[in-house]
């Protein structure tokens, strides 16, 4: 039965409700290799996660080396619990003609340069915020906030190799800004370093202990990746404590579920409501 609801969920192109149906489908019958293949053609082809191509060829491998796949369907639902750092936060409506007539008057102005980047890319004209935030570096090569809107956009496209290296930079200027250490931390993952995000954030977790809840939360996906839920729910918890956050109590109740506590994994989940779809999708995977 729930075989041709995922069948029929796929012939719809509802390929969002047709992945996750796969992965209930595999933890529940590890050993059918063919349901795992099918499930990394439809991760594919589901295009607003941001891990598709990584998630599709490791279900893939995983179909054709018949491996367990309980470890498949744990990566699954990490899939949706990356809190990331919000990128390029520029000030609603912002006016890019103003940056740019203060360039024509002041054109060693490295912030003006900045700005315009910050400006364009609000508009959606990340050719052009890519042109002036290069620009503002080439003006002033210490410019910590041309280099980190810089990667936060390489970020945006999906471009993480690029955006490390941007954010490396940042670090060699000033490595005391916790917003960092999270891009780093989320850029990391995004590539399957899971070491390096590791690496990163016990720096950060060093120079800032637990005063932000983005790094402990960061901590808690680690944790979780590396299968040590009860570090993770600690600073899943941690995290809490510091802000009420949907998403991190979204992704303490899987934690929760996966060390076998249920029932407390629907109460947290149906405390949050139907806020986000991810929520709504865990929460029809633990019922």
């Amino acid at each position: 039965m729930i075989r041709k609801i995922i069948l029929e969920s796929r012939k719809l192109n509802n390929f969002r409700d047709s992945a996750l149906g796969f992965g209930e489908f595999c933890e529940i019958h590890p050993r059918q290799a063919r349901d795992s293949e099918a499930q990394g053609v439809t991760v594919l082809r589901v295009p607003s996660l941001s891990r598709e191509e990584q998630q599709a060829s490791g279900l893939l491998r995983n179909a054709r080396g018949v491996k367990p796949l309980w470890k498949i369907a744990t990566k699954w639902l990490i899939l949706f619990c990356l809190l990331l750092y919000q990128p390029l936060t520029a000030a609603e409506n912002e006016d890019v003609n103003k940056y740019l007539e203060i360039i024509k008057k002041e054109p060693g102005n490295f912030q003006a340069y900045n700005k315009a980047g910050l400006a364009y890319a609000q508009k959606g004209d990340q050719e052009e915020a890519e042109k002036y935030f290069k620009n503002s570096i080439i003006v002033n090569n210490n410019y910590y906030e041309g280099y980190f809107n810089l990667g936060l956009l390489y970020y945006q496209q999906k471009n993480f190799n690029k955006a490390i290296e941007n954010f490396k930079r940042c670090y060699s200027i000033n490595m005391k800004n916790v917003g960092l250490y999270v891009v780093f931390i989320n850029t990391s993952l995004k590539l399957n370093k899971i070491t390096r995000a590791k690496e990163y954030f016990n720096k950060g977790y060093k120079l800032f202990k637990e005063t932000d809840h983005r790094l402990l939360n960061c901590g808690g996906v680690i944790e979780l990746l590396c299968r040590n839920y009860k570090k993770a729910r600690t600073f899943f918890s941690k995290a809490l404590e510091l802000k009420d956050n949907n998403k991190i109590k979204n992704n303490l109740a899987i934690v929760e579920y996966k060390l076998g506590n249920k029932k407390k994994a629907k109460e947290i989940l149906k405390s949050i409501g139907k806020s986000l779809d991810i929520m709504s999708e865990n929460y029809k995977l633990i019922k």
